[in-house]
């Protein structure tokens, strides 16, 4: 029983070897889309990353701005209640 497998397997035709290596190069073409898939969306995270940064730091900058104003505002309003309790 055994050699009639082996002259099975031995005997594969042309089209049974076409077929297979259609199939292998589906599964290549498959393969390297994963990897193109994985390599964009690495790339996307990498990018919403350096986004979250850069929109954290234009906020500090905003809120350091908005701090420096209402110190000015209060020294002006200090100012102001100086003068009035001058006169």
């Amino acid at each position: 029983m055994n050699e009639k497998y082996r002259n099975n397997a031995k005997s594969s035709t042309p089209e049974q070897d076409a077929t297979l290596a259609g199939s292998l190069k589906v599964a290549w073409v498959a393969g390297l889309l994963s990897t193109l898939g994985d390599a964009l969306g690495t790339y996307a995270a990498s990018l919403a990353i350096e986004e979250a940064i850069e929109e954290e730091a234009l906020q500090n900058k905003k809120d350091e701005q908005l701090e420096k104003r209402l110190e000015n505002l209060e020294r002006q309003l200090e100012t102001i209640q100086n003068m009035l309790e001058s006169k």
